[in-house]
């Protein structure tokens, strides 16, 4: 099936390019994941465009490396485009923005220290994201996210239109467990705000039987997924194992007249999703930034 997205739309042809986000927080989940919240005037273009599922376009300063400055990257390096995980309306008259990243070569610059005040950032556009007339309609959806491209999913099940109307399947490794956990007791992930949450759990190392406490160094996976059941949110069921084809037919089963599938993560498990629904319920995608 074509792979489905809508196009970049560049605030710069709206005569917005005086836009300026504030690099307010950098925390690093996992050494590969890391969560940045950015603040915005309240009164931004930026925000009253952004659909949910949707990507941002920032232009970083010459300065982004504190080190070696302009000279580390050129301006295209420095362009980078994220998916919108979570959208505050805070007091009057700034709101935030924060979205969920791999820390990469530019992207692990982010939260240094910056002894001449905080980090900038030009918004150069809005868009991407899954189909306005699916998200948009009236009918139910099933979600799946794989990794970090739970990114797409948060701020769409905060939206008051879409609340109860999705059930979502989450597969991650492991080794990604403290961003489950982050989305959780930050409210940002809300069984509240979904008809269902299953997480499926990978890795051959988290099976090992060990009861350190989950805040000791080296905690085994077992120990945190238990933790995690029991403490964060009981509504969320986990699962120890890969998603399985039964699983998301009774995703789209459990959904009442489905209409999609949303999906957002790897190739490989988009292809093995689309091969699980040949002649089945459309999937569509969004680019994993």
């Amino acid at each position: 099936m074509e792979k489905l997205h809508q196009p970049l739309t560049m605030i710069l042809e709206h005569g917005c390019s005086n836009e300026t986000l504030v690099l307010e927080s950098a925390l690093r989940l996992t050494p590969y994941t890391s969560v940045h919240t950015f603040s915005v005037s309240k009164d931004s273009i930026s925000l009253r465009k952004l659909r949910p599922s949707q990507s941002i376009t920032l232009q970083f300063p010459p300065d982004l490396d504190p080190i070696y400055g302009q000279t580390a990257f050129d301006e295209h390096d420095r362009q980078l485009t994220f998916t919108i995980c979570n959208l505050q309306h805070g007091a009057r008259p700034r709101a935030s923005v924060s979205v969920l990243v791999r820390n990469g070569r530019i992207t692990s610059l982010l939260g240094l220290p910056r002894p001449h005040g905080p980090l900038t950032a030009a918004v150069v556009g809005i868009g991407g994201g899954f189909p306005a007339d699916v998200i948009d309609g009236d009918g139910r959806l099933t979600c799946v996210a794989g990794g970090i491209g739970i990114a797409a999913f948060p701020y769409m099940g905060s939206c008051s239109e879409w609340k109860r109307r999705a059930s979502l399947l989450w597969s991650i490794n492991h080794e990604e467990l403290p961003v489950v956990r982050y989305l959780l007791r930050s409210n940002w992930l809300n069984h509240n705000e979904w008809l269902s949450i299953r997480i499926f759990v990978t890795g051959r190392d988290w099976l090992e039987d060990d009861r350190e406490s989950l805040e000791g160094a080296g905690t085994p996976q077992g120990n945190q997924l238990e933790t995690l059941n029991s403490q964060d949110n009981v509504h969320v069921e986990f699962l120890q194992r890969r998603m399985r084809r039964e699983d998301l037919d009774q995703g789209v089963k459990q959904v009442a007249d489905s209409v999609a599938i949303l999906f957002c993560g790897s190739k490989s498990l988009e292809w093995q999703v689309r091969m699980w629904q040949l002649g089945g319920v459309p999937v569509y995608v969004t680019e994993t930034l």
